[in-house]
């Protein structure tokens, strides 16, 4: 188990976890607290100041919060489902490949 994944090098930026950046964030009201009717919360960010968020419950969707155009974006329907698009993102950059769209 880890507490965060951090790096900054991938596309424009990942970081992924690290609960005390995320408790201050939460506690600052940096990021989204709910979709419509939803609660959810911050897992992390990238380098663009955009949150990852998921619900506060179950194994359910992650969305990528675009800060500059206020709207939400769905990643995936499972937060397992992320971790592999994160891990697929790192392949492609490791890769080289210029036609990927990253998260």
């Amino acid at each position: 188990m880890h507490d965060s994944v951090s790096a900054p090098d991938i596309h424009n930026g990942y970081f992924i976890g690290d609960t005390s950046a995320l408790t201050r964030s939460i506690q600052r009201g940096d990021f989204p607290t709910a979709i419509g009717s939803t609660s959810v919360f911050s897992i992390g960010s990238d380098g663009g100041g955009n949150a990852f968020l998921t619900q506060s419950d179950d194994n359910g969707p992650v969305w990528k919060w675009r800060n500059d155009i206020g709207d939400y974006l769905q990643l995936s329907d499972t937060f397992i489902g992320f971790l592999g698009r994160v891990a697929d993102d790192f392949d492609a950059y490791s890769r080289g490949d210029e036609r990927w769209q990253f998260m």
